[in-house]
């Protein structure tokens, strides 16, 4: 069981949050801070491409690209939100009892 406990503890976050992991944690902060308007920009860009081209698939009607972008913003915006916060350094003490709470 010892053992077992030891293991565990060296896969921890350091308390101070550097080395690897915060390095990892910011990297991809900035990684998700990027791609959340990327997405987006691609999204927009295959509706103008698609609607209104003269097909008469679902793919070519604005009502499926109406829901899916609007479904798809609040998910991106939440992206950039997880990455800003990432990249800050919030993440990098998580709680270990309810008490840090």
């Amino acid at each position: 069981m010892e053992k077992i406990k030891k293991s565990a503890e060296s896969f921890k976050a350091s308390p101070s949050g550097g080395g690897l992991e915060g390095a990892v944690k910011k990297i991809m902060g900035l990684i998700w801070m990027l791609l959340a308007p990327v997405i987006i920009f691609f999204l927009v860009k295959s509706a103008v491409h698609n609607i209104g081209s003269g097909g008469t698939k679902d793919i070519n009607q604005p009502v499926p690209w109406v829901i899916i972008i609007t479904i798809f913003t609040p998910i991106a915006i939440g992206l950039m939100i997880f990455g800003y916060y990432a990249m800050k350094g919030e993440y990098d003490h998580l709680p270990e009892s309810s008490e840090e709470l």
